[in-house]
C-alpha cells in the first residue's frame, strides 16, 4: 500500500512533468528563435541533478527519507509556479531567471530522485528486487508515451505560463501521498555519525564513490555505463537531425520516433515487472545491450526507411528496460542499506555526468558533418551503435557480468 500511494503520486508528477518540458521548450524557442536557448532549457536541469548526485545521496543517507520526499516535492512545485508567473510577463529578457529556477529545480529533482531510490528496500523487501525495478521503470516510462503529446495540446490551449501551474499542483499532490505513505524507514544514522559536528554533516560526499571504485567488478560495470551514456549522448543530436532532414523524414517522423520510444520504454518496463524474477539476468543484460545498438543504432543508421527507424528506436526502447532493471536490482541487493543514497548518488554522476557534456559534442560534431549530409550523419550513428557492442564485448571478455550476476555477487 505504502509502495501505491508513494509511487502513484510520482506517476501523476512525471506525467505533467514531461509535458512542461515540452511546452516550456515550445515557449522558448517561439520567444527567442533560438536553438542554444532551447538546448539550455533541456539539458540545464537534467545535468545539475546528475552533478549533485553524490551530495544528494549523502543528504539521503543522514536525514529521513520520508521528509525529504516530501519536501523536494513541495520545492519543486513552488519553483514550477515561480517559473509559471515569469512567463506570463512574457519578457523573453528574463529567461536568464527562468534558466536560474530551472537550476534549482534540478537541484530538489536530484535530492527527490535520491530519496526514492534510497527507500526502495525499506519499502519493498524482496529477496529479487528485478521486478520491482521493473515496476518503478514502468512508472517512470509510462507517462513519456503521451507526456510529448500532452505537452503541445495543453500549449496550444492553455499557454505555458498555465501547463506550469498545473504541473505544481501535482507536485504538491505527490508531496500529500509521500506524506500520507506509512513504512518503517531503516536507520539512516550511523553511531560515528551522532557526534560529528553539524558543519562536517556533508563531508561524505565523495563516500558512495569510494565504496563503489573499490571493488574491481563494479567499478568496471561503472566504466562501461559511463562510456554508454557518452556515446548515446553523441548520437542524440544526430539522430534527431538524421530525422529531420532525410528525404524521406521530418517533424512528424520525429515525432514517431519519439513516441515509439516511449511506448518501448513502457511495454519493456512493464514485461520486466510481470517476469523480471524468472529472468536471466546475465543474458538479459547482454542480450538488451547489443540488441539495443543493432536496432536503435546500426539499423537507423543504414536504413532510410521511416518504418524501421521507428521500429529499431521502439526495439531500442524495450531492451534498455531487459538490461537496466536486472542492473538496478543487482545495485541495490549488493549496497548496504544505509549507503543506498550515497552510492546510488555516485553511480548517476559516475554513469550520466558524461551524457549531458556528450550532447553538447555530439552537436558539434553533426554541424561538422553537415546538417543537410544525411549519409554522413548515418555512418556517425552506425559507428556509435558499433562501439555500444564494444563495449559489451570488453565487459563480457573481462568477466565482469559473470561476476556481478553470480550468487553470491560481490558486495559493497
Amino acid at each position: 500500500m505504502a509502495f501505491a500511494t508513494l509511487w502513484g503520486g510520482q506517476a501523476i508528477s512525471l506525467l505533467l512533468s514531461g509535458a512542461t518540458t515540452i511546452a516550456l521548450s515550445l515557449w522558448v524557442f517561439d520567444a527567442t528563435e533560438s536553438a542554444l536557448n532551447l538546448s539550455l532549457v533541456i539539458a540545464l536541469r537534467l545535468a545539475i541533478s546528475i552533478y549533485f548526485a553524490p551530495l544528494a545521496g549523502v543528504i539521503a543517507d543522514r536525514f529521513p527519507r520520508k521528509k525529504l520526499i516530501v519536501g523536494a516535492n513541495v520545492i519543486l512545485g513552488g519553483l514550477c509556479g515561480a517559473i509559471g508567473f515569469l512567463l506570463t510577463l512574457n519578457r523573453p529578457d528574463l529567461l536568464w531567471l527562468v534558466l536560474a529556477l530551472l537550476g534549482l529545480s534540478g537541484l530538489a529533482d536530484s535530492l527527490l530522485l535520491s530519496a526514492l531510490t534510497a527507500s526502495v528496500r525499506d519499502i519493498r523487501r524482496e529477496t529479487d528486487l528485478t521486478r520491482v525495478s521493473g515496476l518503478i521503470a514502468l512508472i517512470e516510462a509510462s507517462p513519456a508515451v503521451i507526456a510529448p503529446i500532452l505537452g503541445a495540446l495543453l500549449y496550444s490551449a492553455l499557454g505555458a505560463e498555465t501547463v506550469l501551474v498545473i504541473d505544481a499542483i501535482t507536485f504538491l499532490v505527490a508531496a500529500a501521498l509521500a506524506g500520507l505513505a506509512k513504512w518503517t524507514p531503516a536507520a539512516v544514522t550511523r553511531p560515528e555519525d551522532k557526534n560529528r559536528p553539524k558543519w562536517r554533516t556533508f563531508e561524505g560526499a565523495t563516500e558512495g564513490i569510494r565504496i563503489l571504485w573499490r571493488n574491481r567488478e563494479y567499478r568496471s560495470l561503472q566504466i562501461g555505463n559511463a562510456v554508454g551514456n557518452f556515446t548515446n549522448g553523441l548520437a542524440s543530436a544526430g539522430l534527431s537531425t538524421l530525422l529531420l532532414v532525410s528525404t524521406l523524414g521530418g517533424p512528424a517522423v520525429l515525432g514517431l520516433f519519439n513516441s515509439g520510444s516511449a511506448l518501448g520504454l513502457a511495454v519493456g518496463a512493464a514485461a520486466v515487472a510481470a517476469w523480471g524474477s524468472r529472468l536471466n539476468r546475465k543474458i538479459s543484460i547482454i542480450g538488451g545491450m547489443s540488441v539495443a545498438a543493432i536496432t536503435g543504432r546500426i539499423l537507423v543508421g543504414l536504413v532510410s526507411w521511416p518504418p524501421a527507424w521507428v521500429l529499431g528506436g521502439t526495439i531500442r526502447a524495450l531492451c534498455v528496460q531487459f538490461t537496466n532493471a536486472p542492473l538496478t536490482a543487482i545495485w541495490l541487493e549488493a549496497t548496504d542499506k544505509r549507503h543506498q543514497g550515497k552510492v546510488f548518488g555516485a553511480r548517476r554522476l559516475l554513469g550520466q555526468g558524461t551524457f549531458p557534456i556528450a550532447v553538447v559534442m555530439g552537436g558539434l560534431a553533426v554541424d561538422s558533418i553537415g546538417a543537410q549530409n544525411s549519409a554522413g550523419i548515418g555512418l556517425w550513428i552506425v559507428g556509435l551503435g558499433v562501439s555500444e557492442l564494444a563495449i559489451v564485448g570488453v565487459l563480457g571478455f573481462r568477466g565482469v557480468f559473470r561476476a556481478v550476476t553470480s550468487k553470491p555477487a560481490p558486495r559493497l
